[in-house]
């Protein structure tokens, strides 16, 4: 079972004492159709003194299918139902509403690394869907403090993909990347029967040309080096190599 952590930063607004700034991490997931994935939501930097917040979560309900909610690290609204604090009226549509407070007078502490939730989803076609955090007709993104202060919210959506139809070179034996997912630069590594010409090439999802380069024959084994940062951000790419022969492609995970 694989596991989505979605990605956003939080910035609040007029704390000048304890923890200022929440930090929310996401990272980008590949799955197959039929399979089912975690969504976590993970509060890598914590807070202190939040005492509400609201949002909506959205996706592509021709890839992604709503399972439940597994778990709830904040006191939920029902003592007995942690999906009390979600509104499932919309999971036609792909949207989850979200809505917290915290229920006691003092505001709420958030430790580093806590998860706050998790969501359970079936993947139910190919492609890629984002999960995002939006705004509603009928429910706002908030982040508050008990004194009132707002939080200004700064979001950056996870997605979940299924994997790429991979076509082959004949002469190509192994093709290799790592580490992948990566936060770093990633080596690609190719090994040969007989040695050929390579074009290669890295997109991003919207089939837009970030980088290429070319491997000329002579050699049993080639390395490829990418730099980081040539990504412009987290999410999803593709890595193509082509020949006279054929096409290889394969998706890198930035995070």
């Amino acid at each position: 079972m694989a596991r989505l952590i979605l990605s956003l930063l939080i910035l609040l607004i007029g704390v000048n004492i304890g923890k200022s700034q929440l930090t929310l991490k996401a990272s980008d997931i590949v799955q197959n159709v039929g399979e089912e994935v975690i969504i976590d939501i993970e509060a890598v930097k914590g807070v202190d003194s939040i005492a509400a917040m609201q949002y909506a979560m959205s996706w592509d309900t021709a890839i992604l299918e709503f399972v439940e909610v597994v778990s709830l690290w904040l006191p939920p609204l029902d003592d007995n139902d942690i999906s009390a604090n979600f509104g499932f009226y919309n999971l036609d549509k792909g949207i989850l509403p979200f809505v917290w407070a915290e229920p006691n007078s003092d505001n709420m502490s958030i430790p580093d690394h806590t998860v706050l939730m998790q969501l359970k989803f079936k993947v139910i076609g190919s492609g890629n869907s984002s999960f995002d955090f939006i705004s509603t007709s009928f429910l706002q993104i908030g982040f508050f403090k008990q004194s009132g202060d707002t939080v200004a919210v700064i979001l950056n959506p996870g997605s979940v993909s299924t994997p790429v139809s991979v076509s082959t070179i004949p002469e190509v034996s192994t093709l290799s990347i790592s580490p992948n997912p990566t936060s770093e630069d990633i080596t690609i590594s190719f090994s040969y029967t007989d040695p050929i010409d390579l074009d290669w090439s890295v997109y991003n999802m919207n089939g837009q040309e970030l980088h290429t380069g070319f491997l000329p024959k002579g050699f049993k084994t080639q390395t490829i080096k990418i730099d980081r940062d040539i990504f412009p951000e987290k999410g999803v790419y593709l890595f193509s190599a082509r020949s006279a022969q054929g096409v290889l492609t394969r998706k890198l995970i930035l995070q």
